[in-house]
């Protein structure tokens, strides 16, 4: 990078004083400073930055922030980061249903749709949904201020590049792009996990591995998969890829059969 590079950054925090602090970069595990219009609090254990200019190279790298809401502080996770879900491509909230039933409870939610926002607000009226791109940082930054916490992140993202019924272009239909914009948000808003749902031919799309393990790799996560033939529950012949990727620190995933409970069906953790 060069001096003058716009950029988004994550990173822990490992000491600050007043409008300066420094921090150890993420993935990459590099010391950084990040100076500004910024305050943090006692017990603030990462931070996530929207367009930092990197102002100086050596002896470290620094970042400017001149805006105050560009920046997302964090506390520690702990158990309730785990039950606590984060909704992308929300759609009118039926899995909200499911996560409640499981005992999770959803914080937040996005859709770029308006009218699949404003079923789910009619549905769910006490989680907070918003209308915007979950690429745009200004709806990351909604979501947030709605939960300024580590939480789950959820996102059934679009199945028509990689479905049977559908373009089945893959990298080549612009909508593919979901799941990258899905992992970012996770990155930025510092989840302790993230479960995906698409079709099954998502599982096998070249596109689809190189980004789900490239996150797994890079941020250290487990990943664990499932096929749910959806004929075995329901009243229509369905078949749903389901990934779930958990921080590394709760040990490994084990995969569970759809007999159990519907939480226990995504993720088990070996001790």
């Amino acid at each position: 990078m060069e001096v003058g590079t716009v950029c988004d950054i994550t990173a822990e925090v490992v000491a600050h004083a007043g409008d300066a602090v420094v921090v150890t970069l993420l993935p990459g595990r590099q010391q950084a400073k990040i100076i500004g219009t910024l305050q943090v609090p006692e017990g603030c254990a990462s931070i996530s930055v929207f367009d930092a200019t990197l102002v100086q190279k050596d002896p470290l790298p620094c970042f400017f922030v001149d805006d105050p809401t560009d920046i997302l502080l964090f506390g520690r996770s702990n158990r309730e980061s785990f039950l606590n879900v984060v909704e992308l491509c929300s759609g009118l909230g039926v899995g909200t249903i499911g996560l409640q039933s499981a005992g999770m409870k959803s914080v937040a939610a996005a859709d770029w749709s308006l009218p699949f926002v404003e079923a789910f607000r009619s549905m769910h009226p006490d989680v907070p949904c918003f209308h915007g791109d979950i690429a745009s940082k200004d709806t990351l930054k909604s979501l947030y201020k709605a939960h300024p916490s580590p939480a789950v992140v959820m996102c059934g993202f679009a199945c028509q590049p990689f479905s049977a019924g559908g373009s089945q272009r893959g990298a080549d239909d612009q909508r593919s792009s979901t799941l990258y914009s899905a992992l970012r948000a996770a990155f930025m808003l510092r989840s302790v996990g993230v479960i995906l749902e698409c079709v099954q031919d998502a599982a096998t799309n070249s596109m689809v591995r190189r980004q789900i393990e490239s996150f797994r790799d890079q941020c250290g996560f487990w990943l664990s998969e499932v096929v749910l033939q959806l004929e075995s529950i329901w009243v229509s012949r369905r078949t749903r890829w389901w990934a779930t990727l958990m921080v590394d620190y709760v040990g490994k995933p084990v995969p569970l059969h759809l007999g159990h409970s519907f939480a226990n069906g995504f993720f088990m953790f070996e001790s």
